[in-house]
């Protein structure tokens, strides 16, 4: 089926996944090395020839919805447009399509994203919705600051934060959530989901929440058990085609041992009920199938 077709099929995005958008896309890049041959026209990270492959992957559809090549030499920010084309959807992007004039484009064209924190960005932490204060806390006041200075603890499963990058009219305005995942490490995402859409981990379900996380988590971990069960239904349909009609299935013939020097057999085919133009004839002695007709 030809991507073009595929965007018409219906999508699957059970519980919060569509509550906000009509799909998410996922963007993501794959470096492939080449020839170093043709290293003018490809050129890599290297003395060698390279390309990049950009690949928009559609999860309500379960599969590719776009992609193209570039020299693995460019940046992936550029090959990423947010325009409106993107209207109503959701973006989960690699780091490497990240900047603020992405941000400032889904907020322009009403897409919904989710993205990691880059180290480098510095959020100026505006309000914070969850978290534990071990100090007085100062709007305006940088993120490292808080959490050297143990002003803001990091404490508890989570903690959503209204942040903001840049200054003026260009400022960027979005909400940073914190997860605490194995070993104690925390995750940071920036997101411009709103919160009655997003409880505490929908940001972060690499990990079921404890049983005791309320009717949020519940839920999450319900709507989770959908998701898997409709994608494992999707996968199944693609494996296993639909036939129009069953049809009586012929006994497999008894075919004699091979006489020595005589051609192995590379198989036998199993068909199901007369089939107009497919015959099969095994002359006797042999042990290949002679004569097909397909």
């Amino acid at each position: 089926m030809s991507l073009a077709l595929q965007r018409f099929s219906p999508l699957d995005l059970p519980g919060v996944l569509g509550a906000q958008v009509r799909d998410w896309h996922i963007v993501d890049s794959m470096t492939v090395r080449l020839d170093s041959r043709i290293k003018s026209e490809y050129p890599g990270t290297g003395d060698y020839a390279a390309l990049k492959g950009h690949k928009r992957f559609s999860v309500g559809l379960g599969t590719t919805w776009d992609h193209h090549l570039s020299p693995a030499r460019e940046h992936d920010a550029p090959h990423l447009v947010i325009d409106e084309s993107w209207r109503g959807l959701g973006a989960l992007v690699d780091l490497g399509y990240a900047s603020l004039q992405f941000l400032r484009d889904c907020e322009r064209h009403d897409v919904k994203f989710v993205i990691r924190l880059k180290e480098n960005w510095k959020p100026k932490v505006q309000g914070i919705e969850q978290g534990e204060l071990g100090k007085t806390f100062l709007a305006g006041t940088d993120l490292d600051t808080l959490v050297g200075e143990e002003v803001l603890l990091l404490r508890g499963r989570s903690i959503d934060l209204d942040v903001t990058f840049g200054e003026g009219e260009s400022a960027v305005v979005c909400r940073l959530v914190g997860i605490r995942g194995p070993k104690g490490l925390w995750y940071w995402y920036l997101t411009n989901l709103p919160r009655d859409a997003a409880p505490w981990c929908a940001t972060h379900q690499a990990t079921d929440p404890p049983a005791d996380d309320g009717p949020d988590g519940r839920q999450l971990r319900r709507q989770h058990r959908q998701s898997a069960g409709a994608q494992r239904r999707r996968r199944r349909s693609r494996v296993e085609p639909t036939r129009r009609t069953a049809l009586p299935q012929r006994p497999r013939p008894e075919l004699a041992q091979p006489a020595l020097g005589a051609r192995p057999a590379a198989g036998l085919a199993h068909h199901a009920g007369p089939v107009a133009a497919t015959t099969c004839s095994i002359r006797a002695g042999e042990t290949g199938l002679t004569d097909h007709e397909w």
